[in-house]
């Protein structure tokens, strides 16, 4: 989910690369960039980096008062 919302703020996927190989080593290991010409929330910011959480345990899913926060549109 956290990718799909990424790619709709920001037009681009959070993890590019030349083959599938290279993709999967920046999802392991790298954090996302976050286009600095795009303004969105804060709110929306932590939900897709709490959506792209590498930790299971710890990622943000739809459940998420978080999510009921940028959905609704408090900040």
């Amino acid at each position: 989910m956290g990718v799909l919302l990424y790619l709709m703020i920001y037009g681009v996927y959070p993890f590019e690369g030349e083959n599938d190989k290279e993709i999967i080593r920046k999802i392991k290991k790298e954090e996302p960039k976050y286009p600095s010409n795009v303004e969105i929330s804060l709110n929306c910011k932590l939900l897709i980096q709490g959506m792209l959480e590498k930790n299971q345990h710890c990622r943000i899913d739809l459940s998420d008062p978080l999510f009921d926060k940028w959905y609704k549109g408090e900040e």
